[in-house]
């Protein structure tokens, strides 16, 4: 088992290796990381030596309509259980000019 490192410590190697948008201790003692985007969260499971097959998971929805990605990783490091999470919202592509102009020509009717 290893063990349990000072929170201030937990936290000081989190920014060495990542640049998180959250982080923050429960009551618990667990430690949670919110990242920007899914991408930013697997670095710093590959700086942490933490990534593998099922070091996270991917969900995707839509929420008022608007499409969601949420990437979710529990695991425990430096003797802490570590919960990071980052929600984003995928960019829709650009219109096409054919669609632009088939939707100007529906607006216009």
């Amino acid at each position: 088992m290893t063990d349990r490192k000072p929170r201030r410590a937990v936290f000081a190697d989190v920014l060495l290796i990542c640049d998180p948008i959250g982080i923050r201790e429960r009551d618990d003692g667990t430690i949670d990381l919110d990242f920007a985007s899914g991408a930013a969260l697997q670095a710093w499971l590959v700086a942490a030596g933490l990534d593998g097959p099922d070091s996270h998971h991917v969900y995707t929805g839509e929420h008022n309509g608007r499409p969601y990605r949420s990437t979710i990783a529990h695991n425990t490091w430096r003797g802490r259980e570590i919960y990071a999470t980052a929600h984003e919202h995928p960019t829709v592509p650009d219109l096409t000019p054919d669609v632009c102009a088939r939707l100007t020509t529906l607006a216009a009717a």
